[in-house]
Protein backbone atom coordinates (compact mmCIF):
# COMPACT_ATOMS: atom_id res chain seq x y z
CA UNK A 1 0.00 0.00 0.00
CA UNK A 2 1.15 3.54 -0.64
CA UNK A 3 2.43 5.45 2.33
CA UNK A 4 -0.17 8.17 1.90
CA UNK A 5 -2.85 5.59 2.84
CA UNK A 6 -1.56 5.80 6.41
CA UNK A 7 -1.58 9.55 6.96
CA UNK A 8 -5.14 9.79 8.29
CA UNK A 9 -4.33 9.84 12.03
CA UNK A 10 -1.63 12.49 11.58
CA UNK A 11 -3.80 14.57 9.25
CA UNK A 12 -6.63 14.64 11.78
CA UNK A 13 -4.30 15.36 14.68
CA UNK A 14 -2.46 18.26 13.06
CA UNK A 15 -5.64 19.64 11.53
CA UNK A 16 -7.22 19.92 14.98
CA UNK A 17 -4.00 21.25 16.50
CA UNK A 18 -3.91 24.07 13.95
CA UNK A 19 -7.43 25.12 14.92
CA UNK A 20 -6.56 25.22 18.61
CA UNK A 21 -3.29 27.10 18.13
CA UNK A 22 -5.03 29.64 15.90
CA UNK A 23 -7.50 30.28 18.71
CA UNK A 24 -4.62 30.62 21.18
CA UNK A 25 -2.93 33.13 18.89
CA UNK A 26 -6.14 35.12 18.75
CA UNK A 27 -6.35 35.19 22.55
CA UNK A 28 -2.77 36.36 22.89
CA UNK A 29 -3.22 39.09 20.28
CA UNK A 30 -6.34 40.24 22.11
CA UNK A 31 -4.44 40.34 25.40
CA UNK A 32 -1.61 42.33 23.83
CA UNK A 33 -4.09 44.79 22.31
CA UNK A 34 -5.64 45.29 25.73
CA UNK A 35 -2.25 46.11 27.24
CA UNK A 36 -1.70 48.60 24.44
CA UNK A 37 -5.02 50.28 25.19
CA UNK A 38 -6.75 48.87 22.09
CA UNK A 39 -9.05 46.19 23.48
CA UNK A 40 -11.80 46.39 20.86
CA UNK A 41 -15.44 45.82 21.69
CA UNK A 42 -15.11 42.53 23.60
CA UNK A 43 -11.37 42.18 24.14
CA UNK A 44 -11.43 43.26 27.78
CA UNK A 45 -14.13 40.77 28.70
CA UNK A 46 -12.37 37.99 26.80
CA UNK A 47 -9.02 38.51 28.54
CA UNK A 48 -10.76 38.45 31.92
CA UNK A 49 -11.53 34.80 31.21
CA UNK A 50 -8.08 33.92 29.90
CA UNK A 51 -7.20 31.48 32.75
CA UNK A 52 -10.42 29.55 32.11
CA UNK A 53 -9.84 29.56 28.36
CA UNK A 54 -6.29 28.23 28.84
CA UNK A 55 -7.75 25.32 30.80
CA UNK A 56 -10.07 24.51 27.91
CA UNK A 57 -7.28 24.83 25.36
CA UNK A 58 -4.95 22.52 27.33
CA UNK A 59 -7.74 19.99 27.76
CA UNK A 60 -8.47 20.06 24.03
CA UNK A 61 -4.80 19.64 23.10
CA UNK A 62 -4.42 16.60 25.36
CA UNK A 63 -7.71 15.08 24.17
CA UNK A 64 -6.56 15.55 20.59
CA UNK A 65 -3.28 13.76 21.34
CA UNK A 66 -5.05 10.84 23.03
CA UNK A 67 -7.45 10.55 20.09
CA UNK A 68 -4.45 10.50 17.79
CA UNK A 69 -2.89 7.60 19.70
CA UNK A 70 -6.17 5.67 19.43
CA UNK A 71 -6.40 6.44 15.71
CA UNK A 72 -2.83 5.26 15.16
CA UNK A 73 -3.43 2.00 17.01
CA UNK A 74 -6.60 1.37 15.01
CA UNK A 75 -4.71 1.99 11.77
CA UNK A 76 -1.87 -0.33 12.78
CA UNK A 77 -4.17 -3.14 13.93
CA UNK A 78 -6.28 -2.84 10.77
CA UNK A 79 -3.22 -3.21 8.54
CA UNK A 80 -1.17 -5.65 10.62
CA UNK A 81 -3.66 -8.22 11.76
CA UNK A 82 -1.07 -10.22 13.67
CA UNK A 83 -1.01 -7.36 16.21
CA UNK A 84 -4.55 -8.36 17.19
CA UNK A 85 -3.39 -11.69 18.55
CA UNK A 86 -4.31 -12.13 22.19
CA UNK A 87 -5.82 -14.62 24.61
CA UNK A 88 -9.24 -13.10 24.03
CA UNK A 89 -11.70 -15.46 22.34
CA UNK A 90 -14.94 -15.00 20.46
CA UNK A 91 -17.75 -17.52 20.15
CA UNK A 92 -18.77 -19.20 16.91
CA UNK A 93 -22.08 -17.35 17.19
CA UNK A 94 -20.27 -14.01 17.31
CA UNK A 95 -18.05 -14.92 14.37
CA UNK A 96 -21.04 -15.94 12.25
CA UNK A 97 -22.60 -12.50 12.70
CA UNK A 98 -20.07 -11.11 10.22
CA UNK A 99 -20.40 -11.69 6.50
CA UNK A 100 -16.74 -11.06 5.71
CA UNK A 101 -13.36 -11.41 7.35
CA UNK A 102 -12.87 -7.65 7.01
CA UNK A 103 -15.96 -6.96 9.12
CA UNK A 104 -14.65 -9.30 11.81
CA UNK A 105 -11.23 -7.63 11.74
CA UNK A 106 -12.87 -4.20 12.08
CA UNK A 107 -14.77 -5.27 15.20
CA UNK A 108 -11.73 -6.94 16.76
CA UNK A 109 -9.71 -3.79 16.05
CA UNK A 110 -12.33 -1.61 17.72
CA UNK A 111 -12.39 -3.86 20.79
CA UNK A 112 -8.61 -3.85 21.02
CA UNK A 113 -8.36 -0.05 20.79
CA UNK A 114 -11.10 0.47 23.39
CA UNK A 115 -9.36 -1.96 25.73
CA UNK A 116 -5.99 -0.23 25.35
CA UNK A 117 -7.49 3.25 25.59
CA UNK A 118 -8.97 2.35 28.95
CA UNK A 119 -5.55 1.71 30.42
CA UNK A 120 -3.49 4.35 32.16
CA UNK A 121 -0.98 6.07 29.91
CA UNK A 122 2.05 4.55 31.61
CA UNK A 123 0.43 1.09 31.53
CA UNK A 124 -0.38 1.54 27.84
CA UNK A 125 3.26 2.37 27.14
CA UNK A 126 4.40 -0.80 28.94
CA UNK A 127 1.95 -3.00 27.03
CA UNK A 128 2.83 -1.59 23.61
CA UNK A 129 6.52 -2.06 24.34
CA UNK A 130 6.12 -5.57 25.72
CA UNK A 131 3.71 -6.99 23.14
CA UNK A 132 4.59 -5.04 20.01
CA UNK A 133 8.04 -3.56 20.59
CA UNK A 134 6.65 -0.05 20.08
CA UNK A 135 7.48 2.87 22.39
CA UNK A 136 5.12 5.81 22.81
CA UNK A 137 8.18 7.77 23.92
CA UNK A 138 11.84 6.89 23.70
CA UNK A 139 12.89 8.41 27.03
CA UNK A 140 11.40 8.36 30.49
CA UNK A 141 11.34 12.13 30.98
CA UNK A 142 9.14 12.66 27.91
CA UNK A 143 6.84 9.84 28.99
CA UNK A 144 6.46 11.41 32.44
CA UNK A 145 5.86 14.83 30.89
CA UNK A 146 3.01 13.45 28.78
CA UNK A 147 1.60 11.56 31.77
CA UNK A 148 1.56 14.82 33.76
CA UNK A 149 -0.39 16.56 30.99
CA UNK A 150 -2.93 13.75 31.05
CA UNK A 151 -3.30 14.04 34.83
CA UNK A 152 -3.78 17.80 34.46
CA UNK A 153 -6.41 17.18 31.79
CA UNK A 154 -8.18 14.66 34.01
CA UNK A 155 -8.22 17.10 36.92
CA UNK A 156 -9.75 19.82 34.73
CA UNK A 157 -12.43 17.45 33.43
CA UNK A 158 -13.31 15.66 36.65
CA UNK A 159 -12.58 18.16 39.45
CA UNK A 160 -12.66 21.63 37.85
CA UNK A 161 -8.87 21.80 38.01
CA UNK A 162 -8.77 21.69 41.80
CA UNK A 163 -6.00 19.48 43.20
CA UNK A 164 -7.32 16.42 45.01
CA UNK A 165 -5.67 13.47 46.72
CA UNK A 166 -5.75 11.30 43.60
CA UNK A 167 -3.81 13.94 41.68
CA UNK A 168 -1.25 14.28 44.47
CA UNK A 169 -0.79 10.51 44.60
CA UNK A 170 -0.28 10.23 40.85
CA UNK A 171 1.87 13.35 40.32
CA UNK A 172 5.06 13.23 42.37
CA UNK A 173 6.79 15.44 43.14
CA UNK A 174 4.39 18.35 42.80
CA UNK A 175 4.48 21.93 44.05
CA UNK A 176 0.69 22.06 44.30
CA UNK A 177 -1.08 21.39 47.55
CA UNK A 178 -4.45 19.84 48.27
CA UNK A 179 -7.18 22.28 47.24
CA UNK A 180 -4.99 24.40 44.96
CA UNK A 181 -6.44 25.46 41.62
CA UNK A 182 -4.27 24.61 38.62
CA UNK A 183 -3.50 27.61 36.42
CA UNK A 184 -1.81 27.63 33.04
CA UNK A 185 -0.06 30.48 31.25
CA UNK A 186 -0.31 30.72 27.50
CA UNK A 187 3.47 30.20 27.36
CA UNK A 188 3.11 26.88 29.18
CA UNK A 189 0.25 25.75 26.96
CA UNK A 190 2.12 26.72 23.78
CA UNK A 191 5.21 24.82 24.94
CA UNK A 192 3.20 21.71 25.76
CA UNK A 193 1.41 21.91 22.43
CA UNK A 194 4.79 21.92 20.68
CA UNK A 195 5.89 19.00 22.83
CA UNK A 196 2.81 16.91 21.98
CA UNK A 197 3.08 17.73 18.28
CA UNK A 198 6.70 16.61 18.21
CA UNK A 199 5.74 13.47 20.15
CA UNK A 200 3.02 12.68 17.60
CA UNK A 201 5.47 13.20 14.73
CA UNK A 202 8.09 10.94 16.31
CA UNK A 203 5.60 8.20 17.22
CA UNK A 204 4.10 8.25 13.74
CA UNK A 205 7.53 7.86 12.16
CA UNK A 206 8.52 4.99 14.47
CA UNK A 207 5.22 3.16 13.94
CA UNK A 208 5.36 3.42 10.15
CA UNK A 209 9.02 2.36 10.05
CA UNK A 210 8.31 -0.68 12.21
CA UNK A 211 5.01 -1.94 10.84
CA UNK A 212 4.13 -0.31 7.53
CA UNK A 213 7.09 0.90 5.45
CA UNK A 214 10.73 -0.07 5.20
CA UNK A 215 12.54 3.17 4.47
CA UNK A 216 12.76 5.87 7.18
CA UNK A 217 12.45 8.66 4.61
CA UNK A 218 9.10 7.23 3.47
CA UNK A 219 7.79 7.25 7.03
CA UNK A 220 8.80 10.86 7.49
CA UNK A 221 7.23 11.83 4.18
CA UNK A 222 3.92 10.42 5.37
CA UNK A 223 3.45 13.20 7.93
CA UNK A 224 4.84 16.14 6.01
Amino acid sequence: AAVQDFTGPADRYFGETRKVTQFMSYLIKTENALHEGKPGKTGGELVMHLPFLMELVLQRLVDNFLSYISDMLAMLFSNRHEMLRSEETITVREALEFETRDELIAVLTERKVINLSGKGFLELNVELKKKHGLDLFLNQSDLERAALLIEQRNLIVHNRGVVNRRYMERVRPTVERLGDKLTFTHTYVFNEQNFLSQAATDFHTRALEKFIVRKPDEATAAIE
